[in-house]
């Protein structure tokens, strides 16, 4: 895509009869700099655009723009001064990539839980009528192409030049996670959202936000700024801050709820662990859901959908009928089925509420006589305070507790599973085990008998249903598997070995054969 200096710096108010130069491309990473494009000096947490500046000349940037004095300015190159070089680099994405979320139905979705699923569900319901592309945690989705993203929420650059791609590739809608990193870094100030969903608002990120008057301040944004005056603000009513968001949303307010009365309201709500049935409760009649999606989050999560997509202009009944069969949401209270006698699920939460919730849906599907396993860890360089109410919360549901690692960055695996303290009512610290990543751990989880065996009541077949539990959660990471798809490989190869076991006959002479087998296939990982 090209545009020319004039056109593009229209949007920038401190700029006044700028030259025609051919602008090829934005950026505001030095390094990334190609021949005719504009160069932002964008101030970092830790470092300064500024700094960098003879560096992307060097690579052919054409135009500087910066927000400090400066005492050199290199021939043939056009400088820019503003005031604010992110405000500036929004304007000039919008209009370089010729305003891409002008021409689709934006929907955008904040909060602590929910974004992923919902934008996934407003996806899957509307995609065959409606070509909608998908940016978030999970994964860059339009048409036939996926991506990998590297935030939540993308920088306003890389979003705008995906939305442009989008727009080219047919699509008609998009449904956008909202990060309040991406609200408060001003990554989306570009974007004019046709319809802006509230999930909840629940301890989170106060490692970036200080306080949780920040952090909300941070995701009303989407509410005050973004979302157009003549769209809609789907609000969850059972949130606390329903009313502040009611009070500074610039588009009319729908709200849904389970708790309270609201325009969107599930009722009766029934579930198990292979679906949820309730009533919805809209306009004064009663229509019934029935879902694959599991727990009463997804509930919520359903409501949110079905409100944001009925307020387009999309038919109820047809996106009632779509609710039956969602795509499973990677990663979100996935179950994983691959013939195993015991339920296997699969969740990223990483909050306090999205923690407790996950194992308040496992203790309700669990059958007397059986076990809770939980095998979770807490990422590095995050949150500390959040670890001691991971394992308080794991000793309130469950019944056995492995800590491993979750993406330690640089910190102590062992310091912050210490943090973690999983503690009894009394104080005392309860059984747990605490092992690390990689294939050893995986040895050390299918190996060693002793663990299990202090245990008295644990039977061979609760053993391997533990092993099993354990690694599918162990191996859910980028560090020993390339994506998802892998892990699931791996994980049927062992589930056809314990089928050759036989689930209901499984005697010692047997676990052997199983060790043994279980031991080629991690032979075989670790020569990958």
């Amino acid at each position: 895509m090209k545009s020319t200096l004039s056109s593009t710096s229209k949007s920038l108010q401190e700029t006044k009869n700028a030259p025609t130069v051919n602008i090829t491309g934005l950026s505001f990473d030095s390094r990334t700099v190609r021949p005719g494009n504009i160069y932002f000096c964008l101030p970092g947490l830790t470092n300064d655009g500024h700094d960098f500046i003879d560096s992307a000349i060097k690579n052919g940037a054409v135009c500087i723009v910066h927000s400090k004095e400066l005492l050199n300015m290199a021939p043939g190159a056009v400088y820019i001064r503003v005031e604010d070089v992110n405000d500036a680099m929004n304007k000039v994405a919008r209009i370089f990539y010729a305003r891409p979320s002008d021409k689709m139905k934006m929907y955008g979705v904040t909060g602590t839980n929910g974004k992923s699923t919902i934008t996934n569900i407003i996806r899957d319901i509307i995609n065959d009528k409606t070509p909608c592309g998908y940016i978030g945690t999970i994964a860059i989705k339009y048409g036939d192409i996926e991506l990998q993203p590297n935030l939540t929420t993308p920088d306003a650059l890389f979003l705008q030049s995906k939305l442009a791609d989008m727009v080219r590739c047919g699509m008609k809608a998009c449904a956008l996670e909202v990060s309040s990193h991406g609200l408060a870094q001003h990554r989306v100030d570009g974007i004019s959202f046709d319809c802006a969903i509230f999930t909840n608002l629940t301890y989170d990120h106060l490692d970036f936000h200080g306080t949780m008057e920040n952090y909300f301040e941070a995701k009303s944004l989407l509410f005050k700024n973004l979302v157009k005056e003549d769209g809609v603000s789907v609000i969850n009513k059972d949130d606390e801050k329903y009313g502040a968001l009611k009070d500074c949303s610039k588009a009319r307010v729908i709200s849904y709820a389970i708790n309270s009365e609201a325009d969107y309201r599930a009722i009766n709500i029934k579930m198990s662990s292979q679906g949820t049935q309730f009533d919805l409760v809209y306009s004064g009649h009663m229509y019934p859901v029935k879902t694959n999606l599991v727990g009463n989050f997804n509930v919520y999560n359903l409501l949110a959908a079905i409100a944001a997509l009925n307020e387009t202009g999309y038919d109820l009944e047809r996106i009632i009928e779509k609710c039956a069969h969602i795509a499973q949401v990677e990663g979100r209270m996935e179950r994983i089925d691959c013939g195993q006698p015991y339920n296997v699920i699969v969740d990223f939460a990483h909050t306090p509420d999205g923690m407790e919730k996950m194992m308040q849906f496992g203790r309700s599907v669990t059958m007397p006589g059986h076990r809770l396993i939980a095998v979770f860890g807490s990422a590095g360089k995050r949150d500390v305070h959040k670890r001691k109410v991971f394992g308080e919360l794991a000793d309130k549901y469950c019944d056995y507790i492995i800590v491993t690692e979750d993406d330690p960055r640089d910190e102590d695996p062992k310091e912050i599973a210490e943090q973690i303290n999983i503690l009894g009512d009394d104080g005392v610290p309860v059984e747990y085990h605490v092992i690390f990543w990689k294939s050893e751990l995986i040895d050390f989880v299918i190996l060693q008998q002793d663990a299990f065996d202090e245990v008295d009541s644990v039977t061979p077949m609760e053993r391997q249903e533990a092993i099993l539990n354990m690694i599918i959660d162990i191996c859910h990471t980028e560090f020993e598997f390339e994506n998802f798809n892998e892990v699931m490989d791996y994980f049927k190869k062992m589930i056809n070995v314990c089928k050759q076991m036989n689930y209901s006959k499984f005697k010692s002479e047997q676990y052997e054969g199983f060790q043994q087998q279980l031991k080629e296939l991690i032979a075989e990982r670790s020569v990958k």
